[in-house]
């Protein structure tokens, strides 16, 4: 083996055992997500199960439904529930298909540990070899090690920021479904008459389910940015608010549909939640070019040291 064939595998193994630990913080990651789903489809079945039990107890004639029903509440009382129930269920059903996705990324990240779970001890024996083949020269080794990392670390990048665009797109589907809600909606309260109402509905219809595959996008990326530090150092990106997104969405749709304001209340949290992603993407662009100067940079001075050996 060629003094440039051990250069090739350590900086090929370098970058699989950047991988390597890339994989296991976002195992990491799901898993600590997977905890907190778990605790919060309990939590969410049971707010449905009372949720189900306010509607059961107006419908079928309750001394508190005969109460409203004497003011002539009754009925307004019951939409309310059932707006409520309807948010309920929505969000339950959104949190076990959150948790379904995690399980998946989670088999996905296992498999890729178990792919490049030999990487360290690989990259071990190929520095021994390196480091023999090259002598007196350790400033080869320096570098061409550095590059396998500074490449890995710039893969990561690009895989977090293709998540991050994945998101951004999601996030103008919703959008334009809330648009086109609202729009309905105005022309609704004005008298537009049936063909507003069903307009206005399918649109929330299609904003829930949008909303859904947004939330799916938002933890994929948050997995992505596990190990990702802000400026190559300590700290890590703000993504705790991509957890719940769904939950805040579907409280302002849900609570009372016939009411322009809740829909404002979902676009209040799709806005923030845009906010964070342009914010983190600014930042991984960023941390981007300056990888890509790093091993511009380390390339030229592992070429100048190659030609003066």
């Amino acid at each position: 083996m060629t003094v440039d064939d051990i250069r090739k595998e350590l900086f090929d193994l370098a970058e699989k055992k950047r991988r390597l630990a890339h994989a296991r913080a976002a195992l990491e990651s799901c898993q600590a997500e997977d905890r907190e789903l778990e605790g919060r489809v309990e939590l969410l079945r049971a707010q449905l199960e009372k949720e189900q039990a306010d509607v059961d107890r107006l419908e079928k004639g309750s001394l508190a439904a005969a109460a409203l029903a004497l003011f002539g509440k009754k009925e307004q009382r019951i939409e309310k529930e059932r707006a409520e129930l309807e948010a309920a269920k929505v969000k339950y059903q959104a949190a076990l298909r959150q948790q379904e996705d995690c399980l998946w990324r989670m088999g996905k990240l296992r498999d890729e540990i178990w792919q490049f779970r030999d990487a360290p001890e690989l990259y071990d024996r190929a520095y021994e070899k390196a480091r023999q083949a090259l002598g007196d020269d350790p400033e080869v080794l320096r570098l061409t090690e550095l590059l396998g990392q500074l490449s890995a670390q710039r893969r990561e990048i690009s895989e977090a920021v293709n998540a991050g665009e994945s998101c951004r797109s999601q996030i103008e589907v919703v959008y334009e479904h809330l648009d086109s809600a609202q729009s309905w909606g105005t022309w609704d309260m004005l008298g537009g008459g049936f063909i507003a109402t069903m307009a206005k509905h399918d649109h929330l219809d299609e904003a829930e389910y949008e909303a859904n595959h947004l939330q799916k996008c938002l933890s994929r990326f948050r997995s992505e940015l596990a190990d990702v530090k802000m400026g190559g150092e300590g700290g890590g990106f703000r993504v705790e608010g991509f957890m719940h997104f769904a939950d805040y969405f579907f409280d302002g749709i849900f609570v009372d549909w016939m009411v322009l304001d809740h829909i404002n209340r979902s676009r209040d949290s799709l806005d923030e939640v845009s906010d964070r992603v342009e914010n983190i993407m600014d930042s991984l662009r960023t941390q981007g070019d300056l990888l890509d100067k790093k091993i511009e940079n380390a390339r030229a001075e592992l070429d100048r040291a190659i030609l003066g050996k």
